[in-house]
């Protein structure tokens, strides 16, 4: 195995059986390079197994995308919500293994996750990351593909709309709250493109994880408290733009402090159409089309044998909704 490098190793137990039956054959000069296991076709219909970190509406539609790519190609999506339990993780990949199943889709929960992945490999289960994937040093090595948002760019969307504002209506001066996700790379990645795009005269007071929906609220509203003169809060994914909004609310500031998140749902759809105008921006994900990528990327690994997706890493873009455009907020919850 040592000389199995990035996504081949998904394949070292098939070709190991290919060589196994070359050995036993009548003929002494079969190599491994004839194994089939490296050329069979695509099954016709088989199962995915998929992990999700949560209950969410980006989840929601991760899902969904993923259920309606495999139809179309005869597989079931076994979905589990994993509640961001590290040990479920582990137990719902040994549970994969156990059903043999024809490919997993991880959205990974953190630094033990390769742990679980390398039971899939040595059954020469292909694993595909949706959102969240391994550390950069086993990313590669143990999966054959990973689709996810491009999360710098959700940032940088996100400070340009929050800078636009500030320029707009606080003569470029404000006090900002970031309610955020930062235990998480993605989000790291989000933040840093967000701070990068504020000007010299904006100041981030405080920033807080609200990883918990119903702690959210309260977060915000005693960080507003604190900090009195904030005008704009930061919503970095779907938890903290609602626990911003909840928590301007309750406190009683509409007028005075404004909200900006990522990831829409349709009460934040809604929020930015009420007359409150405490919502003000949105940056949304495609997590349907990342769910239907990382099918794609199973299925062509599958088809052809491969070691990896090319290319290996594939970005969803970001859509931008704003209270200024009221028209395609509706079109949203039309859909939803």
């Amino acid at each position: 195995m040592q000389g199995l490098t990035r996504s081949v190793k998904w394949l070292a137990p098939l070709m190991a059986v290919g060589m196994l039956a070359g050995a036993c054959g009548d003929d002494a000069t079969d190599t491994p390079e004839a194994a089939p296991a490296t050329t069979e076709a695509a099954p016709a219909g088989g199962i995915f197994g998929l992990t999700y970190t949560q209950a969410a509406p980006f989840y929601t539609a991760l899902v969904k995308g993923a259920e309606e790519a495999g139809a179309s190609s005869g597989f079931t999506i076994n979905a589990v919500n994993l509640s961001n339990d590290p040990a479920l993780e582990l137990a719902t990949i040994q549970n994969f293994v156990t059903q043999g199943v024809d490919g997993i889709i991880l959205d990974a929960l953190g630094s033990t996750t390769v742990d679980a992945v390398k039971l899939a490999i040595e059954a020469g289960i292909p694993v595909v990351c949706a959102n969240l994937c391994l550390a950069d040093e086993d990313m590669r090595e143990y999966t054959v593909g990973y689709v996810t948002s491009d999360n710098s760019a959700l940032g940088t969307l996100l400070g340009i709309e929050v800078q636009s504002y500030i320029d707009a209506n606080l003569d470029g001066t404000a006090e900002v709250i970031m309610l955020g996700c930062s235990r998480f790379e993605v989000c790291q990645l989000r933040d840093a493109a967000f701070k990068a795009e504020l000007g010299p005269n904006v100041v981030v007071v405080a920033q807080q994880d609200t990883l918990e929906p119903t702690e959210g609220p309260q977060i915000a509203q005693d960080l507003l408290t604190a900090n009195p003169d904030v005008t704009v809060i930061a919503g970095m994914f779907v938890f903290g733009a609602e626990a911003g909004l909840a928590g301007v609310r309750a406190s009683g500031l509409a007028g005075e402090v404004v909200v900006f998140g990522t990831d829409l749902t349709p009460p934040l759809a809604e929020a930015l159409l009420d007359p409150d105008g405490i919502m003000q921006g949105m940056i949304d994900q495609d997590s349907a089309t990342q769910g239907a990528v990382a099918v794609q990327m199973l299925l062509d690994v599958i088809a052809g044998g491969l070691y990896m997706t090319n290319p290996y890493d594939q970005r969803t873009s970001a859509l931008i909704y704003s209270r200024d455009e009221p028209t395609a907020i509706e079109e949203y919850l039309l859909a939803n």
